[in-house]
């Protein structure tokens, strides 16, 4: 997955990244992103793939759900090409992922 930084937390000194889902497909090989391949990939996949199927949700809106919800949560920037896509990407401003559903995640890598 892309990541581009965008700043500096003043008070950790760490980078702040944002992640540039883009237009990916996940768990569909692209040349595009082939150079962001990671061998923890298809684990991290898998559990997506559970959690949004066990949170009734689809695997975008996890991810954002997930961003949103992090102990430091991040503001996604979203793009979206149809209504479609607007309307999956703000339904995950609603999607509360369980203890449970995040600590999956977070394992996964």
């Amino acid at each position: 997955m892309k990541y581009r930084t965008i700043g500096t937390d003043p008070k950790t000194r760490r980078e702040v990244s944002v992640l540039a889902l883009g237009t990916m497909h996940f768990g569909t090989a692209t040349a595009e992103f082939a150079g962001f391949d990671h061998p923890g990939t298809p684990a991290r996949l898998a559990a997506l793939r559970e959690v949004a199927k066990d949170a009734g949700a689809t695997v975008n809106q996890v991810v954002l759900a997930w961003l949103i919800g992090a102990q430091i949560p991040m503001i996604p920037v979203i793009g979206a090409s149809t209504v479609a896509q607007l309307d999956e990407s703000l339904a995950a401003a609603d999607l509360e992922l369980t203890t449970e559903q995040r600590m999956r995640l977070d394992a996964a890598g």
